[in-house]
């Protein structure tokens, strides 16, 4: 018995010509799968936060500024100043 290289890759050409649509929906989806697995391990994943880190970059005072502005506002119980609009514009469609 003589084996060629053209017995053993006709049946293999065979098949994949024949299923080709098959093999690759099916080799997508599961890349997909995988990949929606992945994505979720990743997102379940607890990040590691160094709380000595967290506590320094955590500001504990106010700038100058910023309490000048606080100061600056009213009280609620104050009435407020009156608003004057400017006076009125003419209007650009008017002819």
């Amino acid at each position: 018995m003589e084996i060629s290289a053209a017995s053993l890759t006709t049946p293999i050409s065979h098949f994949f010509s024949k299923y080709h649509p098959t093999i690759f929906l099916v080799s997508i989806g599961l890349l997909l799968a995988v990949a929606v697995f992945l994505l979720t391990l990743t997102l379940q994943e607890p990040t590691a936060v160094d709380e000595t880190a967290a506590i320094e970059t955590i500001s504990s005072s106010f700038d100058e500024d910023t309490i000048k502005k606080i100061e600056a506002l009213r009280d609620s119980s104050e009435t407020p100043q009156s608003i004057t609009f400017p006076s009125p514009r003419n209007s650009p469609f008017v002819e």
